[in-house]
């Protein structure tokens, strides 16, 4: 099983809870704020997972719903228990998969997975479901628990109390993170490659955006320039000498950012930087334009 990561702690109490009978098995449930939806309005399903006294660390599977009546809009992650999203949440025509770890392990009754925002497109009975899914325990470590899926039936009508999904304000930059370089043989053939993963308490992690430049710092001045390329962790290095500064930036999906940068392994040496031959050309020629000036005056006066 991959591991990925996992988001911070969820106000369960807003959501109104289904299907919560009580098994000696952990549990994988669904949440929504009412039992019946209105047409055309987003509402959001909540994930979650109920351990029954396990310490689960690792979950995967794939949420499922009727997509003739809803019509899916986003995931949400962003008060998510999970710290490693191996897999993030993502639709793929029939339904969500995911899958994730906890460092540590989580034991607990309302462990908020993630949310999937969907609108309803016509009248009609709906259950939400999962399949493909699984979970390990924390103790003895990689061994399978029962995970018992206990589906959500919802109803969609013309209208109801139902309050309409709203995207939280968010002002919250991701939480700051390194990334780190690493080389596995069994990973890109042995060549060097960045991890990185970041949290994000509001909205949650959009994307990431990753840009390799080689530079010779003077002065600590900052980079300006250069391009942003959006990619996924594990991300294969472009420059396999380790000589550029590499950034990262998370983008959340209210729009707010964080950079991480890593210093090269292998710094230039200053026979390998331009900028250094450009000031040396260029005091050259500075140079023999003042030479020719000073030799035509000399020419001049004699």
């Amino acid at each position: 099983m991959t591991y990925s990561k996992f988001y911070i702690i969820f106000l369960f109490s807003t959501f109104y809870i289904l299907n919560s009978n009580h098994v000696f098995a952990a549990e994988l449930y669904f949440g929504a704020q009412g039992k019946e939806l209105s047409l055309e309005n987003n509402f959001e399903i909540g994930v979650l997972l109920n351990t029954e006294g396990e310490s689960i660390n690792a979950i995967e599977g794939k949420v499922v719903f009727p997509t003739d009546i809803f019509e899916f809009q986003e995931t949400r992650e962003g008060a998510s228990l999970i710290s490693f999203w191996v897999k993030q949440p993502a639709f793929d025509g029939s339904g969500v998969s995911f899958s994730g770890i906890v460092p540590g392990g989580y034991s607990g009754s309302q462990g908020y997975l993630f949310s999937i925002i969907v609108k309803p497109k016509q009248l009609g009975q709906v259950t939400i479901d999962a399949r493909e899914s699984r979970a390990l325990r924390n103790e003895p470590p990689g061994s399978v628990a029962q995970l018992r899926i206990s589906p959500m039936e919802l109803e969609i009508v013309a209208e109801s109390e139902t309050p309409e999904f709203l995207p939280p304000y968010d002002k919250e930059a991701p939480e700051p993170f390194t990334p780190e370089i690493a080389k596995n043989p069994n990973i890109f053939d042995g060549k060097w490659f960045l991890v990185f993963n970041t949290q994000d308490k509001g909205a949650g992690i959009d994307h990431y955006e990753v840009m390799e430049r080689r530079e010779y710092r003077i002065q600590n001045l900052g980079f300006r320039t250069g391009e942003w390329k959006i990619e996924e962790s594990p991300y294969l290095l472009k420059d396999q000498r380790l000589k550029s500064y590499i950034y990262v930036k998370a983008v959340d999906k209210s729009g707010n950012e964080r950079i991480a940068e890593l210093p090269p392994q292998n710094p230039l040496e200053w026979y390998e930087n331009y900028l250094i031959w450009v000031i040396i050309i260029a005091g050259g020629i500075v140079g023999y334009i003042i030479w020719r000036i000073l030799w035509k005056k000399k020419i001049t006066h004699q």
